[in-house]
């Protein structure tokens, strides 16, 4: 089985840009300890955009990751 990747962008709401990127920073440090777990980082881009990029040692380790606590939290 190969390797599964997911990227993205999207807005949060005017004046929650600083919380929102607590918020991500939180999930990469808690991600960064998960088996499968290869890459997952963000950017901030202007205004109140982000991006956001994964990549897992397979589907398997992908679907452990969105249903992690953090991600369930960051939810």
């Amino acid at each position: 089985m190969g390797k599964a990747t997911v990227m993205g962008t999207f807005g949060c709401q005017d004046g929650r840009a600083e919380e929102m990127e607590a918020v991500l920073a939180a999930v990469v440090e808690a991600a960064s300890g998960e088996p499968g777990v290869e890459i997952n980082s963000y950017h901030r881009g202007e205004e109140n955009t982000f991006w956001f990029f994964a990549l897992m040692a397979d589907e398997e380790s992908m679907q452990s990751h969105g249903h992690s606590a953090a991600m369930q939290a960051a939810m």
